[in-house]
């Protein structure tokens, strides 16, 4: 019998990619301008993080509190807009104003 692969699994295998990655943070970026949920553009955050490697290690190269990124990612905390820079940049990722 063929084991399954949860969505979530599948969606980080496809995020490995940088092209990939790329778009999908620019449609939930889009998303979230359109509904103003900030929860899914977050989330969509951490999934690209984990694609490449663990928080806890990219926290700690990107100059960010593990705790508070966890909580970001966990919905107990909003993150600041410089907080969300730092992740873009940490990835490679820039935000521009089209």
């Amino acid at each position: 019998m063929k084991s399954s692969v949860n969505f979530d699994e599948y969606l980080i295998e496809k995020l490995k990619d940088k092209e990939f990655s790329k778009e999908f943070i620019n449609a939930s970026l889009e998303s979230y301008l359109e509904d103003g949920n900030a929860e899914e553009f977050v989330k969509s955050l951490e999934f690209v993080i984990k694609a490449n490697e663990s928080i806890s290690k990219f926290a700690r190269e990107a100059g960010l509190n593990r705790g508070n990124l966890y909580g970001i990612f966990n919905n107990k905390k909003k993150p600041q807009f410089d907080t969300i820079m730092t992740i873009l940049s940490r990835l490679g990722f820039k935000l521009k104003v089209a």
